[in-house]
């Protein structure tokens, strides 16, 4: 990583504020970019491409303070800390405002919910980015993420289009899959259901870890009049997420018309107790730590498989100081379903509390020989530490 320039001259100091006036402008100017292309379309009903009309990359205010923050934006949002992030992106564009990757990282800090998200201020700064580079596909994935958020379908699906038949390395697989979701539903909400399903079949075998398409499969086999498809979408969105109450409630439905009245009694039940976990709005006394510790316990009793919600039981647990309670647990989750990552961490990160270290090394050692692919950015910094050790 490269760092800021020591010991700088007066008068270069003095053109770097003359050009970092010009970044500002450049920055300030992009404000306009999504009306411009909501007027491009509205202009042109038959415009089925996404045009970008490259400009000239503007000169770079001081490149290392530009390296600097965005290594600085990057740490800051994979610790989920999206407005330090968002600050720091700001500062990297500001400091290189030639720079494609600041301004797409800065629009995807805005699509994250979050504090001072913006769906408008992402679609410009992904739209500053295509113009300085025409070839990033993710930013198409930005712009058709954050249109679909405004509920502007027709730009959504320009860019969701482009993402599915572009190439570009620095797409993820999930951002591929999402376009692709993205796209059934809107085929779906469009009366479309047989090409939704296409475009979720797709999606679940590029994105398989995303309940969401599913779910949204199984609504289009509903709507397809394929009840036995449809209970088998809905059933292999539970096992990704368990606590998917949408899906519950469905289930309901469905295995009731089926003739399975236990399975119809079980899944009703589920889907009351995850919506009186959730819904904090009508039933506000849900707040209570004890309530909720024992509407989890219920929900663990009758749906022991789902792991999603034996582990928010741990951490509530932790917040109602009861640590030993939490690390059994997470024992006992971890000899059931050795595959839940999530587990391990988390009972590693009470052995650290607990001052039993080599406790926690050994369960994160047994996570990485089981999941090498395991990403280390997620393991909290205090058990990154533990690991140099």
């Amino acid at each position: 990583m490269t760092t800021p320039f020591q010991g700088i001259s007066i008068t270069l100091r003095l053109l770097s504020t003359v050009a970092g006036i010009a970044a500002c402008l450049w920055i300030a100017s992009v404000s306009s970019c999504a009306e411009d292309e909501r007027a491009r379309l509205e202009g042109n009903d038959d415009a089925r491409a996404v045009e970008v009309h490259r400009i000239e990359r503007p000169p770079a205010v001081d490149p290392a303070l530009a390296d600097e923050k965005l290594f600085e934006g990057q740490r800051l949002f994979r610790e989920r800390k999206t407005t330090e992030a968002r600050a720091a992106f700001q500062a990297s564009a500001e400091a290189d405002p030639g720079r494609a990757e600041a301004f797409y990282l800065l629009g995807h800090c805005y699509v994250v919910h979050s504090v001072g998200m913006s769906y408008s201020r992402a679609i410009e700064s992904f739209h500053r980015a295509l113009q300085l580079d025409p070839d990033y596909l993710p930013c198409h994935w930005g712009i058709g993420y954050a249109a679909y958020g405004l509920s502007d379908y027709e730009t959504a699906r320009l860019h969701f289009e482009k993402v599915t038949s572009g190439e570009d390395p620095r797409l993820r697989t999930e951002q591929r899959g999402e376009a692709l979701h993205f796209l059934g539903v809107m085929d779906l909400n469009e009366g479309r259901a047989q090409q939704a399903v296409r475009h979720f079949l797709e999606a679940k075998k590029i994105y398989p870890d995303f309940a969401d398409t599913r779910y949204q499969l199984g609504l289009a086999e509903e709507a397809l009049q394929k009840e036995e498809e449809a209970v088998r979408a809905y059933e292999e969105a539970l096992v990704i997420h368990p606590s998917h109450a949408a899906c519950h409630h469905r289930l309901a439905s469905l295995y009731r018309r089926l003739g399975q009245p236990e399975k119809a009694a079980r899944a009703e039940h589920i889907h009351e107790l995850l919506n009186k976990l959730t819904d904090n709005i009508s039933t506000r006394f849900l707040k209570d730590l004890d309530t909720r510790l024992e509407l989890q316990r219920e929900l663990i009793r009758i749906q022991p498989e789902n792991h999603v919600v034996r582990i928010e039981h741990a951490k509530l647990l932790l917040e109602a100081r009861q640590a030993l309670e939490a690390a059994r647990v997470l024992d006992s989750l971890i000899s059931d379903m050795p595959e839940v990552a999530d587990a391990y961490v988390l009972r590693a990160v009470i052995a650290l509390r607990m001052g039993d270290r080599t406790k926690a090394k050994d369960l994160i050692e047994r996570l990485l020989r089981s999941r090498p692919e395991y990403p280390r950015e997620k393991l909290p910094e205090a058990v990154l530490e533990l690991l140099k050790s």
